[in-house]
C-alpha cells in the first residue's frame, strides 16, 4: 500500500475505536457554542426577533426570555445527540467542529457590537453564512432527522 492509503486505514481504525466519545463531544461543543451564540445574539438583538415587553422595552426579563426560547432544551440536544449514536452517512466529528468555530466565531463578532450596531450585526450575520456554509454538510437524511430533533 502506498503512503496515503496507509494513512486513511490508520485514521480509519483510531476513529472507529473513539467514534462515539469523539463525535458526542463534538456535538455537545457545538451545541454549547450555539447557546453562547444565542446569548450574547440576546442580550442585545432580541427585539429584532419578537422579545420586548408589552411597553416595547428590553430588559432582563426578555433576556432571559430571549435566551431560553431560542436555545435548544435538554429533550432537543438529547435527540441530537443521540441520532449520532446510530450510523449516519459520514463522520460528524468533522462537520461539527467546523459549525463549532463559525458559531464561536459569530459569538466574538456578537460580543464586539454595541447593541445599536445593526450594520456590524449584519456583517457578523454573513459571515456566519458565508463560514457555515462552508463545512461539510449533513446527508439530507441526517438533515432532515436534525429538524426533527430542533422541534422536539
Amino acid at each position: 500500500m502506498g503512503k496515503y492509503r496507509v494513512s486513511l486505514v490508520i485514521v480509519g481504525i483510531l476513529l472507529s475505536g473513539s467514534y462515539c466519545d469523539t463525535t458526542v463531544d463534538a456535538i455537545e461543543d457545538y451545541l454549547d457554542a450555539r447557546d453562547d451564540r444565542v446569548s450574547a445574539f440576546c442580550g442585545c438583538f432580541g427585539p429584532l426577533i419578537g422579545y420586548t415587553s408589552e411597553a416595547g422595552e428590553y430588559g432582563s426579563r426578555e433576556v432571559d426570555a430571549c435566551v431560553e426560547g431560542e436555545q435548544y432544551e435538554s429533550p432537543q440536544r438529547s435527540c441530537i445527540t443521540a441520532m449520532y449514536e446510530a450510523d449516519t452517512e459520514y463522520p460528524p466529528d468533522i462537520a461539527f467542529d467546523c459549525l463549532t468555530s463559525a458559531e464561536s466565531d459569530y459569538t466574538s463578532c456578537l460580543r464586539s457590537l454595541s447593541c445599536d450596531d445593526l450594520a456590524g450585526l449584519e456583517e457578523c450575520i454573513a459571515e456566519f453564512n458565508d463560514t457555515r456554509d462552508e463545512c461539510p454538510r449533513m446527508s439530507s437524511n441526517d438533515e432532515s432527522t436534525f429538524e426533527r430533533c430542533t422541534r422536539v
